[in-house]
């Protein structure tokens, strides 16, 4: 099994988004990704988005990934060009801050994962 991970944890020194990533390779039962993707990457490459298309499927990881915001979850931006399935797990928008990028969400694998009432009410109204 191959799969990639739009990473939390890349360039980042926030442990609150390491414990993440780490929590759901271990309760999923998954290796380490074969391909890791900075979410804060502005604009993933051509490279980039082909193997991530190698892959048997995608993880956006929890955080604050749906947000609509900067440097919230830029690399989303390639959603559209990612041919397998792109898996969302527990996420939030960071209401009041942002709202819902509701644009990402429509290229992921439902029901999207969250972690809090106000993203699943506003994944429910888009």
């Amino acid at each position: 099994m191959r799969y990639g991970i739009f990473s939390i944890n890349i360039g980042s020194c926030n442990m609150g988004n390491r414990l993440i990533e780490y929590s759901i390779k271990q309760s999923l039962g998954l290796p380490e990704p074969f391909v890791s993707i900075s979410m804060f990457k502005a604009s993933p490459s051509n490279d980039d988005i082909d193997r991530l298309n190698s892959c048997d499927f995608v993880i956006v990881p929890g955080a604050t990934t749906l947000a609509n915001g900067p440097y919230q979850a830029d690399s989303l931006v390639c959603l559209p060009y990612i041919k397998v399935p792109v898996i969302c797990v527990g996420a939030g928008s960071w209401k009041p801050m942002y709202s819902l990028n509701a644009e990402a969400c429509k290229y992921m694998v439902k029901p999207i994962g969250v972690r809090d009432p106000q993203t699943l009410e506003e994944c429910k109204q888009k």
